[in-house]
C-alpha cells in the first residue's frame, strides 16, 4: 500500500500542473530519494584484475526545491551522491592483484557575494562518507541577495587505491611491489539566491490623497524574488486576488524533482526583469532584478486602508499597508459637489474659497452695439 502511495505521488508530481508550487511535497520527495543515491554505482560494471577501478564519481545534487534554479534564502540541503568500484579479490587464484586501501578526498566549495567557505573530507571507506550537507552561509547571510547574486557550488574529488603486485615464478606468486591507481572529478552547481529585501512604492494617489471621483490604487513592488500570487484587501475585505504564475515539476538526470514557472499575463499586473537601484527610495545601494506594477480603480470616499499580501515562489509572505483618503470638492466654503452643505472640519471635503460679490467686477453691453456686431459677423461670413 506504502509503495502505491509512493507510485500514484510520483506520478502527480511528473504530469501535474499546480497554481501553487509544491515546495513542501517535492522537498519530502526528495529527501526520501536522495537515500537511494549514496552508493550511486551502475549496474553491469564489474573490476577485474586488468581494469581494477572500472568506475569512480561523485556528484552534488540539491535536495532543497528549486523554481527556475533560484533557491529561497532559506535553502539548506545538499547531498554527496557517489559510486566506487574497485578490485578486491585477493591472491588466491592465479597472480592478480592483492587490494591494500583506498583513499577518498573531496573538497565542496561554496562562493557567494566574493566570500568563499569550504567542507573537506578524506575517508578510507565509502561507507564512512557523509552524504547530507547544509550550505554554510546562515539564512541571514544569503538574504542579503543583490540582483542575480548566484551561489556557486564546486566538488573537486580523488579516489586512489593501492595495491600490491603479483608476479608468477615457478609455479609461485612473488610479491614485486605497489601499484597505485587513481581517479578524480568534479562537479559544479550554480542557483541564483532569492533575497530577502523588498521596497514599495505607492503610485498612484503619490500622495496618498485623491479626487474620489478618479480613485486609483496603484503600487510598485522592486524584488529579488519571484512573487506567485497578490491579494489585496480593502479595510479588511478582500478586492483582489492575482495569481501570476503557474507551476510545473520536472525530473533531473539523478531522479530528484525541480519546479519550473509559466507566467501569467494579467492587464491588472505586469512583471518587469530589469536590474533597477531606486536610489530616491532607499539609503541603501542594493539593485533588484523584478518591478512588479499593479494598477486599480474603486469607488467611493472618505478614508481607506489597502493591505497587500505578496507571496513569492517558496510561500514567504510580504504584507504592505497603505492609507488613502479619497476627498470631495467644495465650493464657496460651504457646499460640497453634490450641493449639500459640507462639514469644512471634516478632511474627506477639500476646502474652498468664499465668494464676496463686492469684490466681483460686473460691466454691461449695450443690446444695440451687440446687434451691430452681429450683422458685421453675418455679412463679413456671407460674402467671403
Amino acid at each position: 500500500m506504502r509503495r502505491l502511495l509512493f507510485i500514484l505521488f510520483f506520478f502527480h508530481l511528473c504530469f501535474s500542473s499546480y497554481l501553487i508550487p509544491p515546495t513542501e511535497e517535492i522537498l519530502s520527495f526528495n529527501l526520501a530519494h536522495s537515500n537511494l543515491l549514496a552508493d550511486n554505482t551502475p549496474d553491469g560494471i564489474y573490476p577485474t584484475k586488468i581494469d581494477p577501478i572500472p568506475y569512480s564519481n561523485m556528484g552534488l545534487v540539491l535536495v532543497s526545491p528549486s523554481v527556475d534554479d533560484r533557491i529561497s534564502y532559506k535553502t539548506n540541503y545538499l547531498f554527496l551522491t557517489y559510486g566506487f568500484l574497485f578490485y578486491t579479490e585477493g591472491n588466491s587464484h592465479g597472480c592478480p592483484l592483492d587490494f591494500q586501501n583506498q583513499l577518498i578526498e573531496y573538497t565542496i566549495t561554496f562562493l557567494f557575494q566574493n566570500q568563499t567557505r569550504s567542507i573537506s573530507g578524506s575517508y578510507a571507506s565509502s561507507a564512512s562518507i557523509p552524504t547530507t550537507f547544509q550550505i554554510p552561509f546562515t539564512s541571514q547571510e544569503l538574504s542579503t541577495a543583490n540582483a542575480n547574486d548566484s551561489l556557486l557550488i564546486s566538488l573537486l574529488w580523488h579516489h586512489t587505491v593501492t595495491y600490491s603486485k603479483y608476479i608468477e615464478y615457478n609455479g609461485s606468486c612473488i610479491y614485486s611491489g605497489d601499484a597505485s591507481y587513481q581517479s578524480s572529478g568534479a562537479n559544479f552547481l550554480s542557483y541564483i539566491v532569492e533575497g530577502e529585501k523588498t521596497i514599495d512604492f505607492l503610485s498612484r494617489p503619490i500622495l496618498k490623497s485623491q479626487w474620489f471621483r478618479n480613485n486609483h490604487f496603484d503600487f510598485l513592488v522592486f524584488s529579488n524574488k519571484n512573487f506567485y500570487r497578490a491579494q489585496i484587501k480593502r479595510n479588511g475585505q478582500e478586492t483582489s486576488n492575482f495569481l501570476l504564475y503557474s507551476f510545473e515539476v520536472n525530473t533531473d538526470s539523478f531522479g530528484l524533482k525541480k519546479i519550473s514557472s509559466n507566467y501569467l499575463p494579467n492587464e491588472s499586473y505586469s512583471q518587469l526583469n530589469q536590474i533597477t537601484n531606486p536610489y530616491p527610495l532607499q539609503m541603501e545601494n542594493k539593485t533588484y532584478s523584478f518591478i512588479y506594477s499593479f494598477n486599480s480603480t474603486y469607488e467611493g470616499y472618505g478614508k481607506d486602508n489597502f493591505s497587500v499580501i505578496m507571496t513569492d515562489f517558496f510561500s514567504n509572505e510580504y504584507l504592505f499597508d497603505y492609507e488613502i483618503l479619497s476627498r470631495i470638492n467644495t465650493y464657496d466654503g460651504t457646499y460640497s459637489e453634490f450641493g449639500q452643505a459640507a462639514n469644512m472640519d471634516d478632511e474627506t471635503y477639500i476646502p474652498s474659497q468664499k465668494y464676496s460679490y463686492d469684490n466681483i467686477i460686473f460691466f454691461s453691453i449695450p443690446l444695440s452695439f451687440l446687434g451691430v456686431i452681429l450683422i458685421f459677423v453675418f455679412l463679413k461670413f456671407k460674402y467671403n
